[in-house]
């Protein structure tokens, strides 16, 4: 972590997408412009930045950043549907919820 660049300018490679001229830091300046920033899929093997480079797309943007695996995937469902259940059923029906599905 302590060699880990914190900078999109200390970012080492991958120059044709985190280069001076290339598509991210485009895509950081317009964000930074109109508060909107793509989706975008970082794929490659372990160890070539991908991490690295969305924790500084996150810095630079001043947003949060969350990093989860594939393992994680289950836990986020089960956190959604938490979420969805909380926000969208009042408290007393959950109860009845429970029941119903118990039978």
């Amino acid at each position: 972590e302590l060699l880990r660049p914190t900078k999109l300018s200390e970012y080492i490679g991958q120059s044709q997408i985190a280069g001076t001229n290339a598509i991210i830091p485009k895509l950081i300046a317009g964000s930074l412009k109109t508060g909107f920033f793509p989706s975008i899929i970082l794929w490659g093997p372990p160890g070539v930045g991908k991490t690295t480079l969305a924790r500084i797309i996150a810095s630079e943007l001043h947003k949060p950043f969350f990093e989860f695996g594939g393992i994680d995937l289950m836990f986020l469902q089960k956190l959604f549907l938490s979420f969805f259940f909380f926000i969208f059923l009042p408290p007393t029906s959950i109860p009845h919820t429970v029941k119903t599905n118990q039978k």
